[in-house]
This record gives structure tokens, sequence and C-alpha cells, in this order.
């Protein structure tokens, strides 16, 4: 899949990004501030196929904006964030009489989980997020 060539994928993501981070509010971790977190999230390694897409560079922001620590590899993390699927779709909503789309719908699925070790922390979650978009072709 092709990371952030439409201005809605980087919507998208940002959305993910932020779903993904505030998920791990069940782990023990807190969005808001540098509050306390479980000892297993001091240090995550995100564990994701494509580490230059925007999803990996959102995704690595948000946490260490939270005083997570992000390291490079695996064996230095307390914690993995494995993103085991990311994708992107779109179909037609409207159409017009002339049977031309007039809006798309932009759908955008990420599944993912933390573990430390063998001990899985956030069983698998999956997370979906939309936006509908007017086209017009004349523009």
């Amino acid at each position: 899949m092709a990371h952030g060539r439409h201005p809605w994928m980087r919507w998208a993501q940002a959305c993910m990004a932020a779903a993904v981070v505030a998920s791990l509010s069940a782990c023990g971790w807190h969005l808001q501030g540098r509050g306390e977190y479980a000892p297993q999230l001091e240090s995550i390694y995100v564990d994701i196929p494509d580490r230059t897409s925007d999803l990996a560079r959102q995704l690595a922001s948000s946490l260490e904006v939270s005083g997570i620590k992000l390291v490079n590899r695996p064996e230095e993390a307390t914690a993995t964030l494995q993103i085991r699927r990311d994708s992107s779709d779109r179909r037609v909503e409207s159409v017009s009489a002339n049977n031309r789309p007039q809006e798309y719908k932009v759908i955008y699925t990420a599944v993912y989980r933390v573990v430390a070790g063998d001990e899985v922390l956030l069983s698998e979650q999956r997370v979906v997020r939309s936006r509908t978009y007017s086209w017009d072709e004349l523009k």
C-alpha cells in the first residue's frame, strides 16, 4: 500500500495513530500528559511492515510526546507494538445522473497488539476509520 499519497491517507493514518496510542491505556498507559504507565511500557519497539510510512512516523511521534521511549531494536524494548496489518480502501458512495462518482468513502483499517516477551499486554485490536469525500472531476 502506498502511504501518504493523498490527504485522506494522512488524515486516516493520523486518526489511526491516535486510536492505537489511546488504546494503550488498557495496558496502564495514559493518553494525556506523562502519567504513570505499566512498567512493561517503559520502552517500546514498533513492529510495522513499513517503518518509513506516515503511520509509523505518527505513531512514533505520538508515543514520544506521551513520554514513551521508542527503541530501534526489539531486544532493547520492554514491549512491542505489533502493527499486524494496515490497509486502505475506497468505494463510491454516490453517483451523478450521468453515472459518474460524486462521493467516495475512504476506509483505513489497522490491526495491532502489544506484547512483552511471551505475554500479551493488549490482545489483537482492530481499528477502522472512514471518511466521505466529495469528488468533482472538473476540479
